[in-house]
């Protein structure tokens, strides 16, 4: 992408696969700024023209799209293979166009879905897997809301055809579609028990594409009116917001669409959704809604009248200081906070802490009851104004690290670059520690260090890290670069993030 901005020479191959994976991920206004600078620097073919009206439909520029497509559409011959995707990509928009109609049964509506029918009619001439589906689609709007079929009985007659030649489909001739494609068969054909087996072996395949689920969400809720139906369709629905959830984000926002996605299980017959998602999933919703839970005990560190500068997380004071018993308190980094004895780290009385899963309250940060310098384990304990930290439990600690054989996975949640709260799910494996037993610090009393991949900027200092089974506080986000000293007396460098072990921070508190 770089390139093409920089106007250097990029290859239609090239262009096309940066395109593919920025649709795939449904990162459409990259995908739609990708298109237009490649334009700019010469590259301009009918398969990028296709990813670029597929980035502006998803956008809503449906005007926009329908331009470049119909325009484009002259270019094309029945050799470049793209003469179905033009026709449904222009059935699609004609589609979107109806269903911005505000009365679907004026003329003009019947006009512009009589468009589409048009243009998917024609692509099921080169494709009919998607195009029928399609057609089955558009005669049950049109039954909807225009009293009746606009193609009569043609696209039920063909879409028997096609389930049965799919059902004679060898395993290794099935593409990424075939039980999408399936499913709506069987949809239009009024067997939504069979359509929601096809969508249970669509949604757990780990090579279906977060932009393949979203499409078929879209056409469930919007064509087939799928919620309406009852729980089997109201099931297949939520199967697929919950695939597509855990399918479309590296770090996903903690916010109200997470808590209400992660708590779909509670909606359904969990038999239903185990049988969509399979157990698999099922354990995925559940420990994510753990995850959304204890993301109310993580606040962003403000500095007072200007914007966020680190991460912190309630603790129970007696586990670091015996004294303070239950007591909840803010632990973070001490570069992130201080006393003020501690070069470029903001004096505790210039702090307040928001816990953004909770509400927009402010807390001042009123005492510091402990530190560790930056060159120990770069830790700070701190107690806040008005009980702020009693509003949220404090996180369970992790009593070990995780081996390191299998890999295992780690999760950081924070505000990187001062942004909401995330939790990383991409990457994430915990690349070596200096934990018992085989662990090499090199002054055991002052840090023992863990490093793992894992997404974060400035504004993850003093994020909890989390092991990967239940949600247990292994160490404290402090640094991160591409060119770490490696641990264990391992010589050069790695890319990595830093954390500091808790129970190295726990032991250094008291003095052990």
């Amino acid at each position: 992408m770089n390139k093409a901005a920089a106007g250097e020479a990029v290859t239609p191959e090239e262009a096309e696969e940066v395109a593919r994976r920025l649709r795939d991920t449904r990162r459409f206004r990259q995908l739609t700024e990708f298109a237009e600078a490649l334009r700019k620097a010469g590259v301009d073919t009918p398969r990028m023209r296709t990813f670029h009206a597929q980035g502006q439909l998803d956008l809503g520029e449906i005007d926009a799209a329908l331009g470049m497509l119909s325009t484009a559409q002259m270019s094309i011959s029945d050799d470049d293979g793209l003469s179905a995707e033009f026709c449904g990509l222009l059935g699609r928009g004609y589609k979107e166009q109806f269903l911005r109609v505000s009365d679907k049964s004026s003329d003009y509506a019947r006009r512009v879905l009589c468009k589409a029918a048009d243009h998917y009619r024609l692509a099921s001439s080169f494709d009919p897997n998607w195009a029928v589906p399609n057609l089955m689609a558009l005669n049950r709007v049109a039954e909807r809301y225009l009293g009746s079929r606009v193609l009569g009985a043609e696209p039920e007659d063909r879409g028997r055809e096609l389930l049965t030649r799919l059902d004679a489909t060898p395993q290794s001739n099935r593409d990424r579609w075939f039980h999408a494609t399936r499913a709506e068969l069987r949809l239009g054909l009024g067997d939504i028990v069979g359509a929601a087996e096809e969508i249970a072996h669509y949604v757990q395949d780990p090579q279906t594409t977060s932009f393949q689920i979203a499409g078929t969400l879209r056409q469930y809720v919007q064509l087939w009116n799928l919620p309406a139906t009852g729980a089997v369709g109201a099931g297949v629905v939520e199967a697929l917001q919950a695939s597509q959830f855990l399918k479309d984000y590296a770090s996903l926002r903690l916010d109200e669409s997470v808590s209400r996605v992660s708590g779909k299980a509670d909606a359904l017959d969990p038999r239903v959704l185990e049988a969509l998602l399979g157990r698999d999933g099922i354990k995925t919703i559940e420990w994510l809604r753990n995850g959304v839970e204890v993301s109310r005990s993580i606040g962003a560190i403000r500095q007072i009248g200007g914007g966020k500068v680190g991460t912190g997380f309630i603790v129970r004071g007696g586990d670091f200081l015996p004294t303070l018993g239950n007591e909840p308190l803010l632990l973070t980094n001490s570069h992130v906070v201080s006393d003020g004895t501690i070069a470029h780290s903001l004096p505790f009385d210039e702090c307040e802490v928001v816990f953004e899963e909770i509400d927009a309250r402010r807390f001042p940060i009123i005492a510091v009851l402990w530190h560790s310098p930056l060159d120990m384990l770069d830790a700070c304990l701190v107690r806040l104004a008005d009980d702020g930290a009693s509003r949220s439990a404090p996180v369970r600690l992790a009593p070990r690290l995780p081996v390191l054989t299998p890999p295992q996975r780690v999760y950081v949640i924070g505000y990187p670059g001062g942004d909401d709260l995330s939790i990383s799910l991409d990457g994430n494996l915990l690349l070596d520690h200096e934990g018992p037993p085989d662990g090499m610090p090199p002054d055991p009393k002052l840090r023992r260090r863990l490093q793992y991949e894992a997404p974060t900027e400035p504004g993850s200092s003093g994020s909890p890290v989390f092991n990967a089974s239940n949600w247990r506080v292994i160490g404290v986000h402090h640094a991160g670069g591409s060119e770490m000293p490696r641990l264990n007396g391992f010589s050069g460098s790695i890319a990595a993030n830093e954390g500091l072990w808790i129970q190295a921070v726990v032991e250094c508190a008291r003095g052990a």
